[in-house]
């Protein structure tokens, strides 16, 4: 493997570690601000279930085949 592109520092024991002055791999800087969207819960999902009146909860029975 080629690492001289790389902005990192290999020690004498074989670790990787980012080279001075460099504030992160790939232009990152430090933890995301956030982890993503917040699950819904039962309300919010009632909520929007009424609001878009195109959903519709719809219960099928099984249907047996006779012979």
């Amino acid at each position: 493997m080629c690492f001289k592109n790389l902005p990192i520092e290999i020690d004498e024991s074989g670790r990787m570690t980012l080279r001075g002055g460099v504030s992160g791999g790939f232009g990152l800087g430090g933890q995301p601000l956030t982890s993503g969207p917040k699950p819904l819960n039962d309300a919010q999902i009632k909520t929007l279930l009424a609001k878009n009146g195109y959903i519709k909860d719809v219960d099928f029975d099984p249907v047996t085949r006779v012979a």
